[in-house]
């Protein structure tokens, strides 16, 4: 039995996950476009004085926050699981690693949104693993499949800039002590 046989009779791990798993950028795009939605309404409410944000933050910083980390994070997301396997030809993620990385940013949105009672860093630090898994993710399927050095180098650029130009945007953050405590980008 040769190698393509073998492949057609072994069962697709990915056809047994539900439809949102079998690929990273259906629930990566879908999360980015509903977060969008959610932060931008949650926002406006909070400069209308509707709303009171549960956020260590000004409202102005968080919002820019969540759509570099949060909306843009997760296209990202959805763009490198898309294309990698374009790219390398080798099979897409699927099943509970995309649960796992979703997860993840799902975890690091609501300690950002959550910040007024989750230490901050918490959020900081789940935004950075998630990117983290991002910039290991190309590398690993680059090295494992075709060398296309440019769309590689184009996928971890952008990724690697999101941090350094949200701080180059807003160097000076202010972090106040006791119950009114806010941190923000001046």
């Amino acid at each position: 039995m040769n190698m393509a046989m073998m492949a057609a009779a072994a069962p697709d791990a990915g056809a047994r996950s539900p439809l949102w798993l079998r690929g990273g950028y259906r629930l990566l795009f879908g999360c980015g476009a509903l977060w969008a939605v959610v932060v931008v309404t949650l926002w406006v409410g909070a400069l209308g004085g509707r709303l009171t944000l549960p956020i260590a933050m000004e409202p102005l910083a968080w919002h820019q926050h969540e759509m570099l980390f949060g909306y843009l994070g997760a296209i990202i997301g959805g763009f490198v699981s898309a294309a990698m396997p374009n790219w390398t030809g080798r099979p897409t993620v699927t099943g509970w690693r995309v649960a796992a990385v979703g997860g993840l940013w799902l975890a690091a949105r609501l300690a950002i949104l959550f910040s007024a009672t989750v230490p901050p860093l918490v959020g900081a630090v789940l935004d950075v693993v998630y990117l983290l898994i991002l910039l290991a993710y190309a590398p690993w399927g680059q090295w494992l499949g075709a060398a296309h050095c440019v769309e590689l180098g184009a996928v971890l650029c952008v990724d690697g800039a999101i941090p350094s130009l949200h701080c180059a945007l807003k160097p000076k953050f202010r972090y106040g002590i006791g119950p009114q405590r806010r941190v923000s980008c001046v």
